[in-house]
């Protein structure tokens, strides 16, 4: 009920009180718990104060990296809420990354982009920590024959989409272009533009000479830029 049901809009966050925060940590943190419970008990966690997500911050990056990824999904949630914090940003953002390194579940991998998008007005420090994370992720995603699905199936359509999320989380920080095409380069090496959707169409001060002279060098071979 706090966080959303059918046809309902999620509680306001100021109607939340402490002591409901505090109930919602502990489901949380119950190993016990059912599944589902705490699935929406993060869900609610997100709409309180970001301090109040803090003493529950270590069990968030335990159910982060679970199996099942609707509990993975939903802990990123109030994550997001605090990650901007530089004392928790290096012990938060590693671990987001980690999780997206070849995950195939869009949602999930798109609920972690969620928690860099929240850093857009965090301290360059905090920023650099993300983007050296993203490009930890994108230089240890598996090679496409490596990613497999539900029965072992391989997911080669997905590998391409997935790195495309990851290059464009650390993209939106200074210096995060640059740090994925360096990556890039190790897992597209014959390629005259590693990875071009995700910097064909890249422009601005911030690019480094070297990715930029590699994108004026793609456009002029005609060649248009791969899907993902």
């Amino acid at each position: 009920v706090m966080h959303c049901t059918f046809k309902r809009r999620p509680m306001k966050g100021e109607d939340i009180s402490l002591e409901v925060a505090g109930m919602l940590n502990k489901m949380i943190e119950d190993e016990q718990e059912s599944v589902w419970v705490q699935i929406n008990a993060m869900k609610a966690l997100a709409l309180t104060k970001p301090e109040w997500i803090v003493p529950c911050v270590d069990r968030l990056l335990q159910l982060a990296k679970a199996d099942c990824w609707w509990t993975s999904e939903a802990a990123m949630a109030p994550l997001a809420r605090i990650a901007m914090d530089p004392k928790l940003a290096p012990k938060i953002l590693p671990v987001v990354a980690d999780v997206m390194t070849g995950d195939t579940h869009v949602a999930r991998s798109r609920a972690c982009g969620k928690v860099f998008s929240s850093l857009k007005g965090a301290s360059p420090e905090v920023q650099q920590v993300a983007v050296q994370s993203l490009a930890s992720a994108y230089g240890n995603f598996p090679p496409h024959d490596k990613v497999l699905g539900p029965d072992r199936i391989r997911m080669d359509g997905a590998v391409g989409y997935m790195l495309y999320l990851i290059g464009s989380d650390a993209s939106q920080f200074p210096g995060g272009a640059d740090a994925i095409y360096q990556v890039a380069k190790k897992r597209y090496p014959d390629a005259v533009l590693p990875h071009s959707s995700l910097f064909a169409n890249k422009k601005g001060k911030d690019l480094s000479k070297e990715l930029a002279d590699a994108i004026e060098k793609f456009k002029k071979t005609g060649e248009k830029p791969a899907r993902w």
